[in-house]
């Protein structure tokens, strides 16, 4: 009695090419497809984030232009936006007290209760 064994087929995400895979966990043709696919997704992530991460690092660079030389200053709503600085975009944010911070790279904005921002520079490994 001859036993037949099963072929299972597969689809390649990448091209939806149907194949045999040689190992049961195969999910592409070659390796060279599984690395443009993988590639492809990348980039998609990528393009994704440039606009919230250009404003980030716009923000950066306001707060880096207001501090220049010193460790910390206190500002007003006013001047930040004059200064180009957009509140949306942050990392983190956190609350103290009364007060809201947020984390933009290696600065912290702290809102105050009178309604100033207390910027400072945090000490970065490097």
């Amino acid at each position: 009695m001859e036993i037949k064994a099963k072929t299972m087929t597969t689809t390649d995400p990448l091209t939806g090419e149907n194949f045999v895979p040689h190992r049961t966990n195969q999910k592409f043709v070659s390796r060279k497809n599984q690395i443009a696919f993988n590639n492809r997704k990348a980039r998609q992530k990528r393009r994704a984030e440039i606009p919230y991460d250009s404003k980030l690092k716009h923000n950066r660079k306001v707060l880096k232009q207001i501090l220049v030389n010193e460790k910390e200053t206190i500002r007003s709503r006013d001047f930040l936006k004059g200064a180009g600085f957009d509140f949306r975009f942050f990392h983190s944010t956190s609350a103290k007290d009364d007060s809201v911070i947020y984390y933009i790279y290696e600065f912290n904005v702290e809102m105050l209760p009178n309604g100033t921002y207390h910027i400072k520079r945090r000490k970065t490994n490097g």
